[in-house]
């Protein structure tokens, strides 16, 4: 279940951003980000519960941001379920490992990879750069 519990369902006229990183200080600086770039957010600190969830709805999602290295699930692993589950949701992983260190994962479409740490204007823009500015906000 997402650490925020009002995680109303998303709207035709927002791209829905699923966030997964088990650090809640990073997982709700981006939540805030996005929102306020008008994106939708549903976030975990499990992936394990992330994918549950989306098996279980079939809500929209736009992208998956999920981290490289979790204590549950490493980001690839995380990231091949989401897209067993739903092929043509693009995923962003987001390490402070090397990127060669996930090269298997880049070797299907639809993935990308943004280092740690990063700016969030930069992921903000990062992400509008693949499935398109959020709504603005209201």
């Amino acid at each position: 279940m997402p650490d925020d519990p009002v995680t109303p369902s998303p709207s035709p006229d927002r791209a829905a951003i699923v966030v997964i990183d088990d650090n809640r200080s990073l997982r709700g600086l981006v939540r805030r980000a996005l929102r306020n770039a008008g994106y939708h957010v549903m976030d975990w600190g499990d992936p394990r519960a992330a994918i549950d969830h989306l098996a279980s709805t079939d809500a929209a999602v736009s992208l998956a941001l999920v981290d490289g290295v979790m204590p549950q699930m490493l980001g690839p692993a995380a990231a091949a379920e989401i897209q067993r589950l739903r092929p043509d949701v693009p995923i962003l992983l987001m390490s402070g490992h090397e990127a060669p260190t996930f090269s298997e994962f880049f070797g299907k479409p639809g993935r990308h990879y943004i280092a740690k740490p990063f700016v969030v204007e930069d992921l903000v823009a990062r992400i509008a750069g693949i499935i398109g500015p959020g709504s603005p906000p209201r």
